[in-house]
């Protein structure tokens, strides 16, 4: 921990977690066992060694709580110890300064700190206090001795001290300490040296220095408590497992007598004494006093095993990013009204990184499909997120139309100021509004293109259909996935590419190509199959219904955004395929037409097939080649089976054609009926 806010956070967690535990507790008090009811406090101890928020998950959104309420904090201040734009991860359980304070919550932070040293202090010189005062009792041993061969338990050294009670001390070199001039029941040494076996010398020293840790937190020195009694209560039920008849009566009667004695609570030390009001549970327990079934034991097992998943890590809270909306409204705040809502915002995106990494390319994506700065702010690293604060202050100084929000991300021409609100909207939903392609593994984490697609209207509002592309890294650090975008292409119309045939939903990018597989050239022809992999993150990405915003991967327009999936997954990637044949002859004055058939088989299985002869011969694009070189792509699709099956060969034909002035046509170039083998495994591995 290294600020308040660190603190506040792994103390809160634990109360958490500790409040849940008690609430189990008394409802399973008289139903489970009470070595349950010591043992499930293992969980708050594994809770209490782990650093809160290491996981990414909680029982409750407190780090998206705590982190708005530091941003609002600290605007205002200069801290020295807290990183407004960092996020609020702790790297240890216990404080440390990293610095000299210059801010109201540094010296809270201060203060806090040098709590913890005097409580350890306190009680660590309560402990030298306690030795201090203890006398060895050699004549006093046999006693012990005697009771520890009887049931065979563990023989300490032994001693004489003031309290009233016996107890035991030093888990290292454990003495045994008897009250003064007072007889000892073999039951009471019994306790003691059941105490002593069961290794709880050591849960009260872990105890006391979580009172150390968390001294300002009543409820957790609470709960501390509740765990001695409970450790007190199992020792109970291991005294009484030894005893029979009347001997247990006994035990019961020598509790009673210890009602009024003090008993130490200092570390490394256990007491029989635990105080009038914990004597009277007891000896009810004592009265009702069974010998759980066997199966018990399995029930309490599965039980803790069921609550550890959730006190340890929690869950992940799909805590919504802000929205795109209410632009106007807030087009009309103060500089430093605005300031406090984006950090507060901001603050809230930083503590919902995405956990996989397609969730962070939908939430990449949804950012730039909808210039949303907050989904930005999610997959960036502290650098970026201060210059998209700054902007967004600059924009709103200048009464930007989009109001604060709005981000230029390079799908919108956003510097025209000539375009209006209603011409800057997609204007159907025609279109999937992003393509994962080519998305590799390297050393630092994955690189990827993202293709997004969107329509506008000119002046004469005629539509037109674009594609850019954003080359992006991701890498994984601050408790999440983070995006780079490393390259952003110009954006193109649809219509001026060769880049995928709607009709069969298929799609290639021309220019990002994962893998290209040459074949012989034939009768002046050269052939090949171009391969990209696509990502898809549902069916709904290939095909969804015009203006059903609802079935997209996310909503158009500035008030239909929607949250980004966090722990979204793939529901597939799978590689594409696209023939490209080039007539390196081509005369750049002549017309030429194209006709093509092909068949794609996986070992005997066939995939696909595109073998139509009445289709006829197609018009070749006058733009499609130059410098005396004609080329066109034909889409494959999927070259990937259901079952995962690659494809191995392809079989094709092309035929090429002069389209004479008066209509007809005369032959150029032919690639007869052929089938091409390969491995697709080593290509796109």
């Amino acid at each position: 921990m290294h600020d308040i806010w660190a603190f506040l956070y792994q103390t809160l967690t634990l109360s958490l977690v500790a409040a849940l535990l008690l609430i189990l507790k008394a409802i399973f008090r008289d139903k489970l066992t009470p070595r349950w009811q010591y043992g499930v406090w293992a969980i708050l101890a594994l809770r209490a060694a782990v650093p809160a928020g290491l996981s990414g998950q909680q029982l409750l959104p407190l780090e998206q709580w705590l982190s708005a309420a530091r941003a609002l904090a600290e605007s205002r201040l200069s801290s020295a110890f807290t990183d407004l734009w960092g996020d609020l991860r702790l790297t240890a359980p216990f404080p440390w300064l990293t610095a000299a304070p210059r801010s109201v919550t540094d010296w809270l932070f201060v203060f806090y700190a040098a709590g913890v040293v005097l409580a350890l202090f306190w009680f660590f010189l309560g402990y030298l206090r306690l030795r201090a005062r203890l006398t060895p009792a050699p004549e006093r041993a046999e006693q012990v001795a005697r009771v520890a061969r009887q049931y065979a338990l563990p023989l300490p050294r032994v001693a004489e001290g003031e309290p009233a009670s016996a107890f035991v001390c030093a888990p290292l070199h454990p003495v045994l300490v008897l009250p003064r001039g007072r007889e000892v029941d073999d039951k009471v040494i019994l306790h003691e040296l059941l105490h002593l076996k069961y290794g709880d010398l050591w849960l009260n020293l872990l105890c006391c220095l979580l009172r150390c840790l968390h001294w300002c937190n009543p409820f957790l020195w609470m709960v501390f408590d509740r765990v001695g009694n409970d450790a007190e209560a199992l020792c109970d039920q291991r005294v009484l497992e030894r005893l029979e008849g009347e001997q247990r009566r006994d035990y019961g009667r020598i509790l009673l007598s210890m009602a009024d004695d003090r008993h130490a609570r200092v570390p490394g030390t256990t007491s029989m004494a635990n105080g009038a009001r914990r004597i009277k549970v007891r000896i009810e327990a004592i009265a009702r006093f069974k010998r759980y079934p066997r199966g018990m034991a399995l029930v309490s097992l599965c039980m803790v095993l069921i609550l550890a998943p959730a006190c340890l890590t929690g869950s992940a809270w799909a805590v919504s990013l802000p929205a795109v909306s209410d632009h106007d409204a807030r087009a009309q705040l103060s500089r430093e009204e605005l300031s406090t809502v984006l950090l507060r915002d901001f603050a809230l995106a930083r503590s919902c990184r995405p956990a996989t990494v397609a969730g962070a390319l939908d939430c990449y994506g949804k950012a730039v499909v909808n210039n949303n700065a907050y989904f930005l702010a999610a997959v960036s690293d502290s650098e970026t997120q201060q210059a998209l604060y700054q902007t967004l202050l600059e924009r709103n100084d200048e009464t930007w139309e989009w109001g604060n929000y709005y981000l230029d991300m390079g799908v919108f021409l956003a510097d025209d100021p000539d375009r209006t609100l209603e011409q800057r909207r997609w204007l159907s939903g025609s279109l999937s509004p992003y393509l994962v392609l080519n998305l590799a593994e390297t050393e630092g984490g994955y690189t990827a293109a993202m293709a997004f697609f969107y329509e506008y209207a000119d002046e004469e509002s005629h539509p037109h259909v674009c594609w850019l592309v954003h080359q992006v890294a991701l890498t994984c650090e601050d408790g999440g996935w983070l995006v780079e975008p490393r390259e952003v292409s110009e954006p193109a119309e649809l219509s001026d590419l060769d880049s995928f045939d709607f009709a069969w939903g298929y799609r290639y990018f021309s220019g990002y190509d994962l893998a290209r597989l040459d074949f012989a050239p034939q009768d002046g022809l050269e052939s090949a199959l171009l391969i990209q992999r696509i990502s898809l993150f549902s069916d709904e990405t290939l095909h969804a219904q015009p203006n059903d915003h609802s079935a997209m991967i996310c909503g158009f327009g500035n008030n239909l955004t929607v949250s980004p999936d966090l722990d979204a997954q793939f529901a597939s990637s799978r590689p594409y395929g696209c023939l490209e044949i080039r007539y390196p002859g081509a005369s750049a004055d002549a017309d030429y037409l194209g006709h093509y058939e092909f068949d794609v088989f996986a070992g005997e299985r066939q995939l696909i097939s595109a073998n139509d002869p009445t289709s006829g011969f197609f018009p070749m694009p006058s733009d499609a080649y130059g410098d005396g070189v004609l080329s066109t792509r034909i889409a494959v699709g999927e070259l990937e089976a259901d079952d995962g099956t690659l494809v191995d060969h392809i079989q094709f034909t092309f035929a090429l054609a002069r389209e004479d002035p008066d209509g007809g046509q005369s032959p150029v170039a032919y690639l007869p009926l052929h089938s091409e083998y390969f491995d697709l495994g080593e290509v796109v591995s």
